[in-house]
């Protein structure tokens, strides 16, 4: 059955230059490939064109690049193939960013979570309650600052041992990511692992100078509804500063405007739980380049590293 992958990764995607094996394989199990590296209106056009004239069973992509498409469908009015099921990757799937994608493909999306490291780790079944981690072929740990296992719902930083990599074992590999276990199991009645979440990197915790974890996530909420922002990344460079990229949706000077009026409402927001000396400064960009894996990244702390 067709599959559309819409992929970020320069290595699977050396386009023109594949060699005959990769353009074999990907024909053998009908695959159909786009670059999430090239979001262009026109490049996003084209995928909408292709997904429509594949009629894929299911879409694997990038969470960024899926939900960049979906919003350029709705806002170009455009009609687009609905899939059975629309899996996604390589990010955190925001459940306004879930309610989008549904909307628009009229399918359910799965969220999967996994590694160029130890390969795939944990997927949602059709019960969405969690993510399943599979015990045959990943042993996982979510552990506190000290070490000590986090407890149910406790957010505490994964740590993973690879049960089928023979040629190089990684063993309790410290992945970077932040989870947590769910409280209880899954209505599906499956007994393996089950996470409640994967909130996203390390580095997308920001910490005051008291050492207050505050998760990425709150600073995603803040410019829900400001529809003059259409990409947005937050970087704390210092305890008490923080910048905020922008790219926005209508015309530079227009943004300027919004960002005088809104500026002193999402500082006073971040200083609830920075700290009333936190400083923030908006910057407007024309664009917001994705990490060298493709992945994009709403959240960076540049200080969490030395807590």
């Amino acid at each position: 059955m067709p599959k559309v992958i819409l992929w970020g990764s320069e290595r699977d995607l050396l386009v023109g230059k594949e060699t005959w094996r990769i353009r074999l394989g990907r024909w053998l199990r009908n695959e159909y490939w786009l670059n999430a590296f090239r979001m262009t209106e026109a490049h996003m056009r084209a995928y909408v064109e292709i997904i429509n004239k594949v009629r894929p069973v299911q879409i694997l992509s990038y969470v960024e690049s899926i939900y960049d498409l979906s919003r350029f469908v709705e806002r170009e009015g455009l009609t687009v193939y609905s899939p059975k099921a629309i899996m996604t990757s390589a990010g955190t799937l925001y459940p306004d960013m879930r309610r989008a994608i549904e909307r628009v493909f009229n399918a359910p999306v799965f969220n999967r979570y996994g590694s160029r490291e130890v390969g795939d780790i944990a997927c949602e079944c059709s019960a969405h309650e969690g993510l399943h981690v599979c015990p045959l072929t990943h042993y996982v740990e979510i552990l506190r600052e000290d070490g000590t296992p986090a407890g149910p719902g406790e957010t505490g930083e994964v740590v993973v041992t690879s049960l089928v990599n023979y040629s190089m074992p990684l063993i309790r590999y410290r992945i970077g990511d932040m989870a947590a276990w769910s409280e209880r199991p899954c209505s599906c009645g499956r007994a393996w692992p089950l996470l409640k979440a994967v909130v996203g990197r390390v580095t997308d915790i920001f910490v005051t100078k008291n050492r207050t974890r505050v998760h990425g996530e709150y600073f995603t909420h803040l410019v829900y509804f400001r529809d003059w922002i259409q990409k947005f990344q937050f970087i704390q460079e210092d305890y008490d500063f923080i910048r905020l990229l922008v790219v926005p949706s209508c015309e530079f000077e227009k943004a300027k405007e919004m960002v005088a009026r809104e500026h002193q409402d999402l500082q006073d927001k971040i200083r609830i739980v920075m700290g009333e000396n936190c400083r923030l400064e908006i910057k407007l960009v024309e664009d917001i380049p994705p990490s060298p894996s493709g992945k994009y990244r709403y959240t960076i702390s540049k200080v969490v590293t030395n807590v």
